[in-house]
């Protein structure tokens, strides 16, 4: 149970890492597919990138310390269980021996049901989100469950010198006949949960504030990934030849300063200005773009650069204290006809989406509606 209970840490620091990595560039498939992002899909999108971590997680960890005497009195055929249905010996023979209220809390069964149950999220998401038959997700099942095996029973492919983990004929056959359950109880509740692909619309309007709010989140979590990798790096170089001394530790404060600035400048203005969309990380991740509020062209790069002054510019000296300018500057926009924030007044600027832009350039004679997928 404490493995269980290790290996789904693992799954969830996994997931953790993997949100920043894969956020923004899955926010810009469903607006360049839907034109919005909905609730629904986004949590089965969500849960099922939880559920990869998950079977990796429980796959490969722990690792374990390959010392000199690792593989003393283990031979690779002792990790593989190839006779079908001893798992369900096993649970008779501890029902003989214990009887029934010692079985059903007993290790090896639940084993078998943990086998099973952690395969039906595969079969539902088959079934709820791709559309798939009970053939292929069975299949698919199968298949993910023999290369889960042939991991362990191979030492994940010969990375370590013996294996740690038991590749089992029985576990084969419970997960696979966990995705069949899932892809039947994803049929069954199809019909009574919203639609997992949203039906795209025109996305012509001027982006809302939560789109806005969005955009904002993901320009301050690239930045953050950027200066913390940064900041890693040159400690990391820089050693502890300062100590840790007053002086030392200023003038680590004022590198961290500098780091801060630059990334605001490199992210929000230079990057941008080569951009004909002139977007920075959340914007484009949005599908919006930055143009001029006179000419409705994408805006100039001092423009970009009055922007990220304003907004981003406060950071490396006030901090947190940012965030209360933030919410005032986004919170404009709700009052404001023009859905404009503070920034976008100073800077002569205003947001749009891609598909706007496109249709007012006469690119798309009419809004087009992308098909689902």
């Amino acid at each position: 149970m404490n493995t269980w209970l290790l290996e789904a840490q693992i799954a969830l620091l996994f997931f953790a890492i993997l949100i920043p990595l894969l956020l923004a560039p899955w926010i810009n498939r469903q607006y360049r597919s839907y034109g919005r992002l909905a609730g629904w899909p986004a949590f089965i999108s969500a849960a099922t990138a939880l559920y990869v971590c998950a079977l990796v997680a429980f796959t490969m960890f722990p690792l374990p310390d390959e010392t000199p005497t690792f593989c003393v009195d283990r031979a690779r055929r002792d990790y593989w269980q190839t006779t079908p249905f001893e798992s369900l010996n096993d649970v008779s023979a501890v029902f003989e021996q214990s009887g029934l209220a010692a079985t059903l809390t007993s290790p090896v069964l639940l084993q078998v049901v943990f086998n099973v149950i952690f395969f039906v999220p595969l079969g539902f998401f088959l079934a709820h989100r791709w559309r798939r038959g009970i053939l292929f997700s069975t299949l698919m099942g199968l298949l993910v469950s023999l290369a889960i095996e042939s991991t362990q029973g191979t030492g994940v492919w010969g990375i370590y010198a013996c294996p740690y983990r038991l590749a089992d004929v029985d576990d084969l056959m419970t997960n696979t006949l966990g995705a069949t359950l899932g892809w039947v109880l994803g049929r069954l509740l199809t019909p009574l949960l919203p639609d997992a692909r949203p039906d795209p619309v025109t996305d012509l309007e001027p982006p809302g504030l939560p789109r806005r709010i969005l955009a904002v989140g993901l320009d301050l979590l690239t930045f953050a990934l950027v200066v913390l990798g940064v900041a890693v790096v040159v400690n990391y170089f820089r050693g502890a030849l300062e100590g840790e001394s007053p002086a030392a530790i200023e003038w680590q404060a004022a590198q961290f300063g500098v780091v801060q600035a630059v990334a605001i400048v490199v992210l929000f203005v230079l990057i941008p200005g080569l951009r004909r969309d002139r977007a920075g990380p959340g914007l484009a991740s949005v599908d919006c773009m930055v143009v001029s509020n006179a000419t409705g062209l994408p805006a100039g790069r001092l423009a970009l650069a009055v922007r990220a002054a304003v907004r981003y510019g406060p950071i490396p000296v006030v901090g947190p204290v940012w965030l209360a300018f933030g919410l005032v500057d986004l919170g404009c926009a709700t009052i404001r006809s023009d859905n404009r924030t503070v920034v976008d007044v100073v800077s002569g600027t205003r947001i749009i989406t891609l598909r706007r832009f496109r249709y007012d350039e006469g690119a798309e004679e009419e809004p087009a509606l992308t098909a689902r997928s």
